[in-house]
């Protein structure tokens, strides 16, 4: 499999459906530098492939900068342990957190010219508007229950998954 990829193997292993964790921690290990790139090495923390990958097409040497390594991991954080998906009317978060670690910070997540920092722990999630938002966004619980996000005043989350969306009257709120 190649690097590139690895990141979609961690977001499929932590669907809430087919949910396994181990497998998922095998893939994000394999793109921290345990297969095909070195992960973050040197002076500038830049991500290097591995020239010894096994693959008979690559450059010797393995790319110098191999940026789609650094991205497979991200989104390997953000949609796969994150559990952030979009649909047609609103954001969906589903958080895991990797084993070993104890809580997670996701700073400045902008969704609808609003800034959401999202921080998660074994206990539950905090969200946090970062800025002034000129949309009214909504948390709607697992069990239907709603509650609005206010700039700078933390609201807590422990039920899973759970959406974001535009509050669009105090009757209605649109979730895919």
């Amino acid at each position: 499999c190649d690097g590139m990829y690895y990141g979609f193997h961690v977001i499929g292993w932590l669907e809430r459906d087919i949910r396994n964790a181990s497998r998922a921690a095998l893939y994000l290990n394999r793109t921290l530098g345990r297969g095909v790139s070195t992960g973050p090495t040197g002076p500038w923390r830049v991500w290097r492939e591995n020239p010894d990958n096994g693959d008979p097409y690559a450059r010797p040497g393995g790319a110098v900068n191999f940026m789609t390594g650094a991205g497979t991991f991200l989104q390997g954080l953000l949609f796969g342990y994150g559990g952030m998906r979009f649909n047609d009317n609103s954001m969906r978060w589903d958080p895991v957190l990797p084993e070993g670690v104890r809580s997670m910070k996701l700073r400045g997540i902008d969704y609808l010219n609003c800034s959401i920092d999202v921080a998660f722990d074994k206990k539950g999630t905090e969200l946090i508007l970062s800025a002034p938002c000129q949309s009214e966004l909504m948390v709607q619980f697992a069990n239907g229950s709603k509650a609005s996000l206010q700039w700078g005043s933390p609201s807590r989350v422990d039920q899973y998954p759970f959406h974001i969306a535009v509050h669009a009257s105090s009757e209605q709120l649109l979730i895919g």
